[in-house]
């Protein structure tokens, strides 16, 4: 004769459906972990991210399975090469501290999609940000989304020191301009 378990006072369940339940529960884990790092990304644009650093977060980015690994447009030929046989997509952060001119960020936007980057992160200009500059703020996204045909392009605003009317203005300038901003995480 089955054993009745109880779960809560008014719910009663089997020791057969208890177990089922339990390997329901784990596989829906395992299930919602996939599909977290499927989303995850590595990042190694670090200004400190040697040859032997960028290697190590490549092979972790492989073994588990993120979707990305964010370097910096020097490292994206580099990072191509140790991907080179895995899902992992290459994403570039450009503009540095986000103060470069455009002109720069374009050309190093443009290339890092040449040398094989799928989507490029770009640092926008924090002082325009900050002062209010929105047409210019467009001009510098538009520029650069013009830059990465190929490729995604995604406005990085993730800088916490920015207020939430500078973040506003932030997401209005990359929507005008065409670009998503990533969501919040």
């Amino acid at each position: 004769m089955e054993k009745i378990l109880s779960m809560a006072d008014d719910v009663l369940i089997s020791a057969a459906e208890a177990a089922e339940f339990g390997e329901f529960k784990r596989a829906r884990r395992e299930t919602e972990i996939s599909f977290t790092l499927k989303k995850l990304i590595i990042d190694a644009s670090r200004r400190e991210t040697d040859r032997s650093a960028l290697k190590n977060a490549c092979e972790c980015a492989v073994k588990l399975h993120a979707a990305a690994v964010l370097v910096s447009p020097v490292h994206v030929s580099a990072a191509k090469k140790l991907l080179a046989k895995s899902q992992t997509a290459i994403c570039c952060l450009v503009g540095g501290t986000g103060e470069s001119l455009i002109s720069i960020k374009k050309s190093e936007a443009k290339r890092a999609v040449g040398q094989g980057a799928k989507e490029i992160r770009l640092t926008v200009c924090y002082s325009q940000l900050i002062g209010g500059g929105l047409s210019y703020l467009k001009r510098e996204i538009k520029r650069v989304r013009r830059a990465v045909r190929k490729g995604t392009l995604v406005v990085s605003l993730e800088d916490h020191s920015l207020d939430e009317n500078e973040v506003a203005l932030g997401v209005r300038a990359a929507a005008a301009a065409g670009a998503p901003c990533p969501r919040w995480r």
